[in-house]
């Protein structure tokens, strides 16, 4: 069940707020299905295990809340891009606040989602210690030209990135491959290896 949690591989891009620029999970996940048709087992075994968790009448630990090692990798040519530390601070508690059900705009939920509307008890907080046991502030700032037309496939991700069994990681780069794509993000199980 641990998988269970939005463990995800993310590359936000510095536009995504300013260009209302849509996300594109949806397409990602089929592409990597196309490469590695494993990965659909994969994903229907991920979504068994989430109906059958839902399903459960006795969860562990169900008011303790789960805190996820969060890197970002700010992959940059030392442009706007390279965003401060309390710009990350920013999105992380934002994040947070959404992830809780904290945010001041809970009231906007369509009705069709308020059902729904819940505290997933998780919360994103920076990695104190980097994959080899030293300290860090969970930012990881990385010079390269990837961060222009940013993809899985031209190296973003594997320019920087942790055990995603251990953090999340959130690449922050200045454009993606795909105008009007604001980020992505893996479904559990379907990241490529």
């Amino acid at each position: 069940m641990k998988n269970l949690l939005p463990l995800i591989l993310s590359i936000v891009t510095l536009s995504a707020i300013a260009q209302n620029n849509k996300c594109a999970t949806d397409l990602i996940i089929e592409n990597a299905i196309i490469e590695n048709p494993s990965i659909k087992n994969n994903l229907d075994k991920f979504y068994s295990e989430f109906e059958e968790y839902k399903t459960k009448k006795h969860r562990q630990n169900i008011d303790s809340v789960r805190i996820i090692p969060t890197v970002f990798h700010v992959i940059h040519q030392g442009g706007n891009e390279n965003i401060s530390k309390d710009q990350i601070l920013i999105q992380l508690r934002v994040l947070n606040e959404d992830m809780r059900r904290q945010n001041s705009d809970t009231t906007n939920t369509p009705a069709i989602f308020s059902p729904f509307g819940a505290d997933t008890k998780v919360e994103f907080k920076l990695a104190q210690i980097d994959p080899w046991g030293n300290c860090t502030d969970g930012i990881n700032r990385v010079y390269s030209h990837t961060t222009n037309g940013a993809s899985g496939s031209n190296g973003v991700n594997t320019t920087a990135y942790w055990n995603s069994n251990k953090y999340l990681n959130i690449w922050v780069v200045n454009s993606m491959e795909n105008n009007g794509v604001a980020g992505y993000a893996y479904l559990p199980n379907t990241a490529p290896t």
